[in-house]
């Protein structure tokens, strides 16, 4: 029986090979779960099988495939105290700008974009906001620019929102249409949010921004690859006097020397780039 790390191994460059997405700098465990759910959900029997129909030629199943191995989970407003603080110590402060231009990198079904634009709203700055996101995922990205939701997740959008401690003058309720099966972000803020693709590792930077989110897929990448994008993707994206967002669980404090980098506060990890 061959060994699961050289058949994840195998099928990574291979797919590289025969399509545009390259795996081979992620995590290895992460994608073999993912591997080990895609062939029992399509009857395959098992790493070789998949091996052979990709050799083959097999386009649909590739596709299905890089489908499965992208990451799509998103949620509205997802960890509030980050919410809060780019409402209350870095909106304010980047707002100065006549254009402000944020980029959200594997932004998914649109979760955090739409969720971002919802603050410079209230910050009464959207208009002039330009927030830009991008996932190498497509479906997820068309999903993400019709920005509508099965209505069930109206109840998180609010939920999410009222857990941070703004003024509870603000409302969302003019920000979206509601049907009785979905709701939608309406079109004022649907045309600030652009979606394209991009692939993080091998994509380059989309111009200087004053605000550069991309929480929860560094976790996902092998740690030499993660310390490459921030010091060449993300760091050189970010305008000077600009904000870095990276998730809980991903600090660059014991990689690189911050000493000309500015901490926002305790607990949320909004890194400020020096004028």
């Amino acid at each position: 029986m061959i060994d699961p790390n050289i058949a994840t191994d195998l099928i990574l460059h291979l797919l590289k090979r025969i399509t545009d997405y390259d795996f081979t700098h992620y995590s290895l465990p992460v994608l073999q779960r993912r591997i080990d759910a895609f062939i029992k959900k399509h009857s395959l029997t098992g790493y070789s099988d998949l091996f052979v129909k990709l050799l083959e030629g097999d386009e649909g199943l590739a596709q299905k495939l890089i489908q499965s191995l992208t990451i799509t989970y998103s949620m509205f407003f997802r960890d509030p105290e980050y919410f809060e603080r780019l409402h209350f110590s870095v909106i304010p402060k980047i707002s100065v700008h006549a254009k402000i231009k944020v980029w959200s990198l594997g932004c998914a079904t649109g979760e955090e974009m739409y969720s971002l634009a919802c603050l410079f709203k209230i910050n009464q700055v959207l208009e002039r906001t330009q927030l830009i996101g991008t996932d190498i995922n497509e479906v997820a990205l068309e999903r993400a620019r019709q920005g509508s939701y099965a209505l069930e997740r109206l109840d998180e959008l609010e939920h999410q929102f009222k857990v941070m401690k703004l003024d509870r003058r603000y409302s969302l309720i003019d920000a979206i249409d509601v049907t009785d099966q979905s709701f939608s972000f309406n079109q004022k803020m649907r045309k600030q949010c652009q979606f394209t693709k991009h692939n993080i590792v091998s994509g380059g930077s989309l111009g200087l921004m004053h605000l550069v989110s991309c929480r929860n897929l560094l976790i996902y990448l092998h740690r030499d690859e993660q310390l490459r994008i921030i010091q060449d993707l993300l760091i050189p994206s970010v305008a000077p006097g600009g904000y870095l967002l990276l998730g809980s669980a991903e600090s660059i404090d014991l990689e690189f020397e911050l000493s000309n980098m500015k901490k926002v506060a305790n607990g949320v990890n909004i890194y400020q780039i020096p004028q």
